[in-house]
């Protein structure tokens, strides 16, 4: 094997062996190549967002977008999404934004823990500050169970990165083979229509560190990975033709 095809096989292997770290069957959960490969981002109005900004989730080096948030504590990216309302007198408005994460069940499951780090930034007026930050579970359009780590507080402020843990071998257990996805959702409203204002005008969500851990299973590797094994094996097995010619 000459040396270009040694060092290409040896990084194919490296990143194979990263991707299918025992036990976590989720890849790029800490957004390190700048990206959110693997996840899906959803951006979704309702009523009146006119003259608002909703940046959904991407990976990002400093936590900015609409309003400024919390800056990534652990290697150089996290994934953020912002919103920023106007105000308007006597109306409804809502941003819903979702970074979702498909994922295939083992056939057997002994446990299953997933662990995360979520931040947040939120300010408005009012008598509650209308956002919510939520890891969800579902099978396909079937809601299984979620964890807030903000639910509608009565004043603004502001949530440091935490690492959260949630057992979800049940629902595992419950579904072999069957595709579940998870779904960071953040979640900013106003509502001015009577005088029990509900006014958030702004939400900046972060989060990081995703990893599902259920023993004796690993990850698929992304394509972008296995596409690199590929051609390092074909570079292999051309170095293996021109050393015998």
């Amino acid at each position: 094997m000459n040396s270009n095809a040694t060092r290409v096989f040896s990084l194919a292997l490296t990143l194979a062996a990263a991707a299918t770290q025992a036990g976590n069957i989720l890849v790029n959960g800490t957004f390190e190549g700048g990206d959110t490969s693997g996840w899906t981002a959803l951006n979704l109005p309702f009523a009146n967002t006119a003259g608002s900004c909703s940046q959904g989730f991407a990976a990002q080096t400093t936590a900015s977008g609409c309003v400024t948030g919390i800056n990534p504590v652990s290697g150089s990216y996290a994934a953020y999404s912002s919103i920023a309302f106007p105000f308007v007198s006597g109306d409804v408005g809502e941003w819903i934004q979702y970074l979702n994460r498909d994922f295939v069940v083992p056939t057997t499951v002994s446990r299953a823990i997933l662990t995360w780090s979520d931040s947040a930034v939120w300010g408005g007026s009012g008598s509650f500050r209308g956002v919510d930050v939520i890891m969800q579970l579902y099978n396909g359009n079937m809601f299984l169970s979620n964890i807030y780590s903000v639910q509608n507080p009565s004043t603004s402020g502001s949530q440091a990165w935490t690492n959260r843990t949630w057992d979800i071998t049940s629902f595992l257990q419950a579904n072999p083979g069957a595709t579940l996805t998870l779904k960071f959702t953040s979640l900013a409203f106003f509502d001015t229509r009577s005088s029990n204002v509900t006014s958030a005008t702004t939400l900046i969500s972060g989060l990081d560190n995703v990893a599902l851990n259920v023993p004796g299973a690993s990850a698929t590797p992304e394509p972008a990975t296995i596409g690199l094994t590929g051609a390092a094996l074909a570079g292999l097995g051309l170095a293996r033709i021109r050393k015998r010619a």
